[in-house]
C-alpha cells in the first residue's frame, strides 16, 4: 500500500522546504491528482509542488530583472488561490509579499498554514481595496479565465494598485493553449471566452476559460495612460501561457 496524499505531501514539502499543508478545495492540486499523465501519487505531489516552485523561481527572476527600489519591493500576488505558488515566495528574503484571493476560505488558510499576509479579493474590479500601492504586482493565470466584462478592467485596476515605477507581471492564455482549452478557431475580435470552470464556487459567466491574442493585450495595455510594455512573449509560462510585464512610469 502506497503512502496517503499526506504523507506525500509531507515529503516532497520537505525537499523544497516549504509548509505542506493542502487545503481540500486546492482546485489545482485536486487538478493534478486527477491527471492521467501521471503514473503514480507520488509523481502527481511532485509535480504540484515542484511547479510551484519553477513559477515562484521565473517570477522572482522578473523581479529581480526589472525592479529596483534600493530594498524589499513590495509585492501583492492576486488571486494566488490556495498557495501553490505562494508556499514558495514566502521563503524569499528579498520580498515584502502580500497575496490575495476571492475565497475567504484561501485567505484564512494563506494565512494560517502557509504563513503569507494575505487580504480578501473582490468580484469587482473597481471593489478590489488591498493596503496601498505596491511595487509588484503579480497575477499568474488569472485573466486566462476572465470574460470580455471585467477582462480590461481588471488589467487597469491592476495598474492602478501598482506604485509609480512599479511592474505588474501577468500571463494569459493565447495561440500555444488554444489546444488545451478547446478554442479550435480564435474569433476576429481576438478575445475567445468558454463558459466552464473547475471552480464551482465561482459563476462560470465570471470565471470561465479564456483566450485572447497577444495583439490585442497589447491594444487594452496601450489604452491605460502611463504604462508600457516591458516584455511580451508567447508561451513563456508552462510552455504555452504568454507572458507580459507592464512598467508604470515615475
Amino acid at each position: 500500500m502506497g503512502l496517503s496524499h499526506t504523507a506525500l505531501n509531507q515529503q516532497v514539502a520537505r525537499k523544497f522546504a516549504v509548509a505542506d499543508a493542502v487545503h481540500p478545495d486546492d482546485h489545482i492540486y485536486n487538478f493534478v491528482l486527477g491527471h492521467p499523465g501521471f503514473n503514480t501519487d507520488g509523481d502527481r505531489v511532485n509535480y504540484y509542488f515542484n511547479d510551484g516552485s519553477r513559477s515562484a523561481t521565473q517570477f522572482l527572476g522578473l523581479v529581480k530583472k526589472y525592479v529596483d527600489v534600493g530594498g524589499k519591493p513590495k509585492v501583492f500576488e492576486f488571486a494566488s488561490g490556495y498557495g501553490c505558488v505562494t508556499r514558495h515566495l514566502v521563503k524569499a528574503g528579498d520580498i515584502d509579499l502580500e497575496s490575495c484571493d476571492i475565497h475567504p476560505q484561501a485567505v484564512a488558510f494563506l494565512r494560517n498554514e502557509i504563513g503569507a499576509t494575505a487580504v480578501q479579493s473582490a468580484s469587482i474590479p473597481e471593489m478590489l481595496a488591498p493596503n496601498g500601492l505596491y511595487d509588484v504586482v503579480f497575477a499568474l493565470s488569472f485573466f486566462s479565465h476572465m470574460p470580455i466584462t471585467t477582462w480590461a478592467r481588471w488589467l487597469v485596476r491592476l495598474c492602478e494598485i501598482t506604485k509609480p515605477g512599479g511592474i505588474v507581471v501577468f500571463t494569459t492564455q493565447g495561440r500555444h493553449s488554444m489546444k488545451f482549452v478547446g478554442c479550435e478557431a480564435l474569433p476576429e475580435s481576438g478575445f475567445w471566452f468558454k463558459a466552464a470552470s473547475e471552480q464551482s464556487d465561482i459563476p462560470v459567466e465570471e470565471y470561465g476559460l479564456t483566450v485572447i491574442s497577444p495583439e490585442l493585450v497589447k491594444k487594452h495595455i496601450h489604452t491605460i495612460a502611463g504604462v508600457e510594455i516591458l516584455a511580451a512573449d508567447e508561451a513563456a509560462w508552462w510552455g504555452h501561457q504568454d507572458l507580459f510585464v507592464v512598467h508604470k512610469s515615475s
